[in-house]
């Protein structure tokens, strides 16, 4: 079958988490959402290569990136704070029109249909050979640019610097915005220009986190956010892009890896499926039952051995077919694991006690001082520090109990 050209929005959300686990709750909560985006373009992960793997926890995305630590982790035992790295996810439903093309720790580059997509982190105001860096940086995205020079450009991502400002490195990338007749969003999108960087402890915040795109008619919208639960010092950037994709069928949009799904009882319309299992198991009850009473009747099985076995396999399949199409009805599932297992109802509240004091914060024109502010950073702190003992304790109670079953070296209850 030949595949057909289509239209397709994309939503994309540039991110700088400032540590994967400060930026997790946002990229949870995007995930979670009703129109969860299509595209995270996030930096400053922080994490050594070998734990990369973390982002495989948003298993209906792809990533396509790479850590900055790879130098300071193969010199030998680690000192010093972590820092940078940038990663793309993807959702899976796209993988068939995603093409990845460059990845560094500082940009990665993806063409999805049309679009060029590159995810950037350029160095802050004081880091070493700075100007360099960038001139560097600007040249190898130019590259890839004259490459893909018959597809429509995004750059998005942390760019660390005012875009109105003199700064050295501000004038160089406006040099080559003009070079490649690239447009900010929160130009085109004047009334929603706001700060990206908020440092509330500093009382500090600038705008140095952009979208930039070369197609200003394809850009729908474009907003910057602030999340009800965000501890990074940074707020997410939202575009959402017009882009020509091959139109993708059923079978392109399922993965051929094997993922093993559970379901979740707490979520679910669990009386709708007890109403249509009822209704369903009944006629394989009663197939079961006069078998039962046949056997009863004659006091010895006159059905061959084989013939038993066939009507135990099949009523065990109808079964498993009606318990199945249930759940798939009316029970939400996901990947194995997806759940944070070790969440429980105080972390819930705790969360609900942040989302709100910090929407009233909001609401009273977000002050910094006063009972409003100090109870918003309460409400913060008490939860961030609560989901950090919680998810170390669970590591601990894990491994112990490994450990404690591995002496007791009982294969069957291991």
């Amino acid at each position: 079958m030949e595949s057909e050209v289509a239209q397709i929005n994309l939503k994309i959300v540039s991110y700088n988490m400032h540590g994967f686990m400060q930026g997790f709750s946002v990229l949870e909560d995007f995930i979670n959402s009703e129109e969860s985006p299509d595209v995270f373009l996030l930096q400053e992960h922080w994490l050594t290569p070998d734990n990369l793997s973390k982002f495989d926890y948003f298993s209906d995305y792809f990533s396509f990136g790479c850590s900055a630590m790879k130098k300071s982790v193969e010199k030998g035992m680690l000192q010093g704070r972590p820092f940078g790295g940038v990663m793309t996810l993807i959702n899976k439903t796209l993988r068939k029109v995603v093409e990845t093309i460059h990845c560094e720790d500082r940009y990665t580059a993806v063409r999805i249909g049309n679009c060029l997509i590159i995810n950037v982190y350029l160095p802050c105001v004081g880091s070493q050979d700075r100007q360099f860096i960038c001139e560097e940086l600007l040249a190898s995205i130019s590259n890839i640019c004259e490459r893909y020079c018959d597809y429509k450009c995004i750059i998005a991502g942390d760019f660390n610097t005012d875009l109105d400002s003199s700064d050295s490195v501000a004038v160089c990338i406006n040099n080559f915005m003009s070079d490649y007749s690239m447009s900010r969003c929160d130009n085109i999108f004047a009334s929603r220009k706001s700060g990206t960087y908020v440092n509330e402890a500093l009382g500090h915040q600038s705008c140095i986190d952009y979208v930039l795109v070369t197609d200003v008619h394809d850009v729908l919208d474009f907003m910057v956010v602030a999340p009800d639960i965000n501890f990074s010092d940074h707020l997410p950037l939202i575009v959402d892009v017009r882009c020509v994709a091959l139109k993708l069928d059923d079978k392109l949009r399922c993965s051929s890896e094997p993922i093993q799904l559970q379901l979740l009882w707490d979520r679910g319309d669990v009386a709708s499926y007890y109403h249509y299992t009822g209704n369903f198991l009944m006629p394989i009850l009663t197939k079961v039952d006069e078998m039962l009473y046949s056997l009863q009747d004659s006091n010895t099985i006159t059905l061959p051995f084989t013939d038993l076995a066939a009507f135990i396999d099949r009523v065990y399949c109808e079964i498993v077919t009606v318990l199945t199409h249930g759940a798939n009805a009316y029970i939400p599932t996901h990947r194995k694991n997806f759940m944070k297992f070790w969440w429980n109802e105080e972390l819930s509240i705790l969360k609900e006690a942040s989302i709100k004091s910090n929407e009233l914060w909001k609401n009273a024109g977000k002050p910094r001082a006063g009972q409003i502010f100090e109870r918003r950073q309460a409400c913060r702190l008490r939860y961030r520090h609560r989901i950090k003992e919680c998810e170390r304790h669970s590591t601990t109670i894990y491994t112990n109990d490994l450990h404690e079953a591995l002496l007791c070296k009982d294969h069957t209850n291991f």
